[in-house]
């Protein structure tokens, strides 16, 4: 699903349903993980290109998670994740989920495929 679309469909399903996502945990030692997150509040911004994530990382700008939108030549267009709920605990802050991360990357996860080469955790 296309980013911002993502951002319209939290609005739409507030509530119940709820909206979910995929992304990767790499850890430090080389293992990635996928982990689904239900998106609580987003917002659509646009940042200059010096300042938006690069390599499919999603990283922490002020309160939000940055998810940027499109691959290269996109014109700055991101989806800010605000609130998220990981699996089996409460709705959080972004910046609380980021706290929680201990050293491991966020990345998009792609059409639910994997990142070349990567370990997968057992």
């Amino acid at each position: 699903m296309h980013l911002l679309n993502c951002g319209v469909q939290v609005r739409a399903f507030a509530e119940w349903p709820g909206t979910r996502a995929k992304f990767l945990l790499s850890s430090s030692n080389g293992v990635v993980q996928t982990i689904e997150l239900k998106i609580v509040t987003t917002r659509v911004k646009h940042l200059s290109h010096d300042t938006l994530p690069s390599g499919g990382e999603v990283s922490l700008l002020g309160d939000a998670l940055v998810v940027p939108c499109g691959g290269e030549g996109s014109d700055g267009t991101c989806l800010e994740i605000l609130q998220l709920q990981p699996p089996a605990k409460k709705v959080m802050s972004a910046r609380d989920f980021c706290n929680g991360l201990r050293g491991q990357k966020l990345l998009k996860d792609i059409n639910g495929t994997r990142l070349p080469s990567a370990h997968m955790a057992a």
